[in-house]
């Protein structure tokens, strides 16, 4: 395992340094964050990824490029979220100021997460907390059921009112597959 860059203060203007210092700004301002300092995390499919030192708590900032689709990133991070509230599995999106769970401004996308040392920097988790914590095949699952079975009692509820309008305006509409 790799450990983590040192954080330091950007001190020259390369471009990676520019981007450090405009996402530290924008995590200051957006987020209410003190941000002591921001390094680069060498990992990462197509997001540049860092780890973001402020005064309340360690964060994983993912940087989208800038093709990115925004509007799906956003879903997908509300649905990760969701999800995590169900109780699977998943990092503590950090929303900013406004409630936002993607901040998108002067050609910068990105999202603000929890941060996990042994996730985020060198691969596999070490520590055997969160690996039993976060890994456990039966509560993952268990949490997956909770979190599918909510959106299928959500579904048939919506498949009952249309049912319903259905019959009282004469109309008719077929489910998919049934």
């Amino acid at each position: 395992m790799t450990p983590d860059p040192p954080l330091s203060p950007p001190a020259t203007a390369v471009p990676e340094v520019d981007a450090g210092r405009r996402l530290a700004d924008a995590v200051t301002t957006h987020y209410a964050l003190d941000v002591r300092a921001i390094a680069r995390i060498a990992k990462g499919m197509g997001t540049t990824n860092w780890r973001v030192r402020t005064s309340a708590e360690d964060c994983f900032l993912k940087q989208y490029p800038p093709d990115a689709d925004v509007a799906a990133e956003a879903a997908a991070l509300e649905l990760s979220q969701a999800a995590r509230a169900a109780g699977v599995p998943a990092p503590r999106v950090i929303p900013s100021a406004t409630g936002e769970l993607l901040r998108s401004e002067g050609g910068l996308t990105f999202a603000l997460l929890e941060y996990f040392p042994d996730a985020t920097s060198g691969g596999a988790l070490s520590s055997p907390d969160l690996r039993q914590h976060y890994f456990d095949p039966l509560e993952r699952q268990a949490a997956l059921d909770r979190f599918w079975l909510q959106r299928c009692e959500a579904a048939e509820m919506i498949f009952a009112r249309l049912d319903e309008l259905s019959e009282r305006f004469g109309s008719a509409w077929t489910r998919r597959g049934g």
